[in-house]
């Protein structure tokens, strides 16, 4: 076989697309095509294979797809069956992974569930710290349906458990060890019969014979096991664009099994009978290494390739590729949307296909890592975008400088150490090659984090539109056809090429439409303004969780935030690398909390708020700092003589003093975009209402955003009579303590005959407007209580 199986491989991956996408129009067209494509080859067994694959990948996805809960929203008491391995403390925050086998509804029972709970002391926590979970738990706690996506773009977290077959979070009050559960760990029979705990066995020995750095990226590289490594860190390795080098790959597998072979072959064991010893241990290496998606794709791959070596019989790259593609699907065909899975495929086909180019025997040896690098960092460009929002465009360089200090020197030592963990670990030789790998490893990352602080690594494309997308893909494809032609390549030609792709990179960030989005921030006030064509780019307020004091203990190491986990997704993913004006209404931290958070990952051109509000104590410390970074301050306050308009086109109607920053001190702001009205009033209450209606008795507005929440301290039937909006947008969070909005408030809006949009009940709203007209819709269906 030389390549048979891709069509065939293919065919099954557009199957479960299909099945996914619910036979939709775009999905069905392109397997039709390709349907054609293997028609047109004219044979009928490689049809026959493909139809057959498809049709079990379909079958698979079809099940997947159909998948249900068991389990209903009243059971208060569970028994689970831990995954050990996915057992994370993070400060008060104690979360795993399991199955629940029984409740107080249902005697019987196997469903996959997330578990979060609270720690209540220090001493508690140290006691999950140092010792680990029984195997079977008994839990009290209500079940929670997982958050979906509330924001443009935003990481789906229920469809990420879903794809998993978990369809609720377990809130757990109470965690108790089953009574009478014999003790698995002396039952060795037991314990062969329970992969999983050969795996939490490995990583329970690296962490006890290893140490430091060495201990956390011994089981990230060689074990998958990402828990308790530094974010910081990772986030260096990413903004770099060398993320993968803390993963297990095809790379790493390979280097792993040649230094087997090579120590094997040099013991006395002949070549005919290695094959057969890999067939033996990649399926145990897949086990200890947790079967992700890359360990999956790595390990079937090279077991493929040497099952064909066993019976002397040569399998061809592509074709091992192919069918570890189809195992794939078939196995969980969910991952298919997962960036791990299509990056991993992705590339490991173009280095296969980059054994047979012609660029092999045109470019010279000691360039040809250099052009290999170019081309994958080059392929992954359109999934990096789609689901990062950004490419970093120094990969090629990182690669170039860390691909061979990870592959020659990290990567062999922490295997040589791993084994010797287990024979050596009380030698002196043995900790000191510890203590010089662990000085080697910070050393990385400082280097690492010293050049991910350079400023501009990284090109914010936001999420392609699907024109963008193609254009981009297609100016690939057509560079591949380029380089492997015979004939000299012409200008022309690549001019083309860079054209398509940068239209397309830019068609997120410069597309014709405007957009305000009113996101979901939970308690709090943030809006997005974006003009036509990237023209100006204003966020009204920020959002923010105002932080409860907490002991060092409880600290989390990777706690929530507003600005960094919302805000900034958002802004990237609309290809926003720079804010134009920032514009605070007021100094309560749920409108200028994360203004740091976003400072610190978005450059502020400029911050526009009242003199009163930045003094206010929320707001001048990150004011002052973003000042010192560059960020040009502009107080405004309202004028009838001399009407103040901003930049962004909207104008400033009050207040007409200074203030404190308090709430009937918020900028009222009122503009034109699209074709029509709007008012934005912060948190405006009921007196500001009646000074502002006032001063501006003619005013009204065709969209309205209502003040302080919804609050039925704001937004009076007067104000509503003289404004006379088609539409208003409340931002709340779901759940919040202040009973926002108020039920009056929202009878005032609804006998006004008044649509509302809330993000409480909806998530993020978004206005878009063009030439071509204006719509409304929602990051959630209208009025889900999701």
């Amino acid at each position: 076989m030389n390549g048979f199986l891709l069509f065939p491989a293919l065919f099954s991956l557009l199957t479960v697309w299909v099945v996914f996408s619910e036979f939709s129009v775009t999905s069905l067209l392109i397997l039709s095509i390709w349907i054609v494509r293997m028609l047109r080859l004219k044979r009928p067994v490689l049809l026959l294979v493909a139809l057959l694959a498809g049709g079990v990948t379909g079958w698979r996805a079809g099940r997947a797809a159909e998948a249900q809960t068991l389990l209903v929203p009243e059971t208060q008491q569970f028994i689970v069956s831990i995954v050990q391995e996915s057992v994370e403390v993070d400060g008060d925050q104690l979360k795993f992974y399991g199955t629940i086998e029984q409740t107080d509804r249902l005697q019987s029972i196997e469903e996959k569930i997330v578990v979060y709970y609270t720690i209540s002391s220090r001493e508690e926590k140290e006691r999950l710290e140092t010792q680990a979970l029984p195997s079977k738990i008994r839990i009290q706690g209500t079940l929670e349906k997982p958050v979906g996506k509330r924001n443009p773009h935003q990481f789906d977290y229920a469809a990420f458990l879903k794809q998993q077959g978990i369809f609720w979070v377990l809130e757990a009050t109470t965690v108790e060890q089953l009574a009478n559960i014999p003790d698995e760990e002396e039952n060795y029979f037991a314990l062969l019969l329970q992969p999983d705990k050969w795996r939490s066995n490995v990583l329970e020995t690296v962490e006890k014979r290893l140490s430091g750095k060495t201990a956390d990226y011994t089981k990230m590289m060689l074990f998958a096991d990402r828990r308790g490594f530094d974010r910081d860190v990772m986030d260096g390795f990413r903004e770099l664009g060398i993320i993968h080098l803390l993963s297990i790959s095809g790379l790493h597998v390979h280097f792993l099994i040649g230094g087997i072979e090579w120590m094997l072959l040099r013991s006395g064991m002949t070549r005919e009978r290695i094959p057969w010893l890999f067939l033996f241990l990649l399926p145990v290496y897949g086990t200890l290494a947790g079967w992700g998606t890359s360990v999956f794709r790595a390990v079937c791959q090279s077991w493929i390739v040497y099952g064909g070596r066993s019976i002397a019989r040569r399998i061809h790259g592509l074709d091992a590729w192919a069918a570890t593609l189809i195992l794939a699907c078939t196995w969980n065909p969910y991952q298919i949307y997962s960036a791990g899975f299509q990056l991993s495929y992705t590339l490991s086909f173009i280095l296969l296909l980059m054994q047979q180019s012609r660029l092999k025997k045109l470019v010279p040896s000691p360039y040809l890592p250099m052009l290999t690098t170019a081309l994958l960092s080059l392929v992954s460009i359109p999934i990096l975008s789609y689901h990062f929002f950004e490419f970093p465009w120094f990969s090629l360089i990182a690669n170039l400088l860390f691909v061979p200090l990870f592959s020659w020197f990290v990567l062999p030592t922490l295997g040589l150490l791993w084994l010797g963990a287990f024979f050596l670990s009380g030698s002196a030789a043995f900790h000191a090659l510890n203590k010089v790998m662990n000085a080697a490893l910070l050393s990385i990352e400082w280097l690492v984090q010293a050049i991910s602080r350079l400023p501009n690594l990284t090109v914010v494309t936001g999420r392609l539109p699907w024109v963008g997308t193609v254009s981009v893909v297609l100016s690939i494809l057509m560079l591949f056809y380029i380089l492997e032609k015979k004939k000299p390549v012409k200008k022309t030609a690549l001019m083309t090429v860079l054209l398509f792709f940068t239209v397309g990179l830019a068609s997120q960030r410069y597309a014709p439409s405007g957009k305000v989005i009113m996101m979901d921030v939970g308690q709090g006030d943030a809006i997005l303004v974006k003009q036509p064509f990237g023209q100006m780019i204003t966020l009204i307020d920020t959002g923010g969780v105002l932080p409860f004091e907490k002991e060092e203990w409880q600290e989390r190491g990777e706690p929530y935030s507003v600005g960094e986990d919302v805000i900034v997704p958002v802004l990237k993913s609309y290809g926003i690398r720079s804010l134009d004006q920032v514009i605070l209404t007021h100094g309560d931290f749920d409108h200028t909390g994360a203004l740091l958070d976003i400072g610190e990952k978005i450059k502020i051109k400029e911050l526009v708020l009242a003199k009163g509000t930045l003094t206010h104590p929320n707001v001048f410390p990150s004011a002052a700092k973003l000042h010192s970074g560059g960020t040009n301050i502009l107080t405004v306050h309202a004028s009838l003589k001399r009407p103040v308009v901003l930049r962004s086109g909207l104008g400033v109607l009050w207040p007409f003093e200074h203030g404190s920053g308090s709430n009937n001190d918020s900028l009222v702001l009122y503009g034109k975009l699209g074709t029509d009205m709007w008012l934005f009033t912060g948190d405006l209450e009921q007196p500001g209402e009646e000074e502002l209606m006032r001063a501006y008795p003619l005013l009204q507005a065709d969209i309205l955003k209502v003040g302080h929440h919804g609050s039925q301290t704001s937004t009076s039937a007067d104000f509503l009579q003289q404004l006379s909006p088609e539409a208003a947008w409340i931002s709340s969070g779901r759940n919040n303590r202040y009973g926002h909005p108020h039920e009056e408030v929202i009878q005032r809006l609804e006998d006004a005959d008044i649509t509302v949009w809330r993000t409480d009940e909806q998530g993020a709203v978004i206005f878009t407007y063009s030439m071509w007209g204006t719509n409304i819709e929602s990051s959630l269906p209208l009025h889900s209580s999701e």
